[in-house]
């Protein structure tokens, strides 16, 4: 049984072996920001390069043109999966370093396969590239399709961090949809027969407003228009 330092030893010393290739990748995908749905070149040079370290690469997954799976299995064991982020802000590029996450989740994934192949361990690892995270939802549709859950137990993901750190706390984001309506009456004959919808939304407003200047939601709950 191989103890955990030596796993450590050997999954450093792969990473360190594409440091430099990842380096390129990284610079190359900074270099060429794009947008949500929009990750053309991310998709191309990505999968060119999983399939060069010898994944079994889909590319266009899930119905999204920029959306892949990178595959290695050594047979039945663990299902391991890791995510690879790789569009940019509008008007501002990788402000968010999804470049770094791009590079992160090949490091992962190379490392692992390297284990399997060694036959270290057992099982299989998948790299997702999910696309449209800042506007769209890449994963989300992966999700829908039974992609991510029908090919591995877990998933991770690393993402740039002024500290270290294993876990994160993130919001999570749900969105509703509030219609007014009013009713119309003649202004002059019979203005008290009439609701003005725009009343109603104006109350919503300042009574989210006061929820939130009170602070009576619950931390960390916060809601945006």
């Amino acid at each position: 049984m191989t103890n955990s330092s030596s796993f450590e030893q050997e999954v450093t010393n792969v990473i360190n072996s594409v440091d430099r290739e990842l380096r390129k990748i990284s610079l190359k995908i900074h270099d060429n920001p794009e947008g949500s749905y929009e990750e053309v070149k991310a998709h191309a040079l990505l999968t060119d390069y999983l399939e060069q370290k010898g994944f079994i690469v889909t590319r266009h997954a899930s119905g999204l043109e920029t959306g892949f799976f990178a595959e290695y299995s050594n047979g039945p064991g663990r299902r391991v999966g890791f995510c690879s982020e790789y569009d940019a802000l509008p008007g501002v590029g990788h402000a968010c370093g999804h470049n770094l996450i791009a590079i992160a989740g090949l490091a992962c994934a190379i490392a692992t396969r390297n284990l399997l192949e060694r036959n270290l361990l057992q099982g299989s690892v998948v790299l997702f590239g999910t696309p449209a995270e800042e506007k769209g939802s890449g994963k989300i549709r992966m999700v829908n399709h039974n992609d991510i859950q029908s090919r591995v137990d877990f998933c991770m993901m690393l993402h740039p961090f002024p500290s270290e750190g294993v876990y994160g706390t993130m919001l999570a984001l749900d969105s509703a949809t509030v219609e007014y309506f009013g009713k119309p009456s003649h202004a002059a004959g019979a203005p008290f027969n009439g609701r003005n919808a725009v009343d109603a939304l104006m109350q919503g407003k300042l009574s989210r407003e006061m929820m939130l200047v009170g602070k009576s939601l619950p931390a960390p709950l916060t809601i945006r228009n």
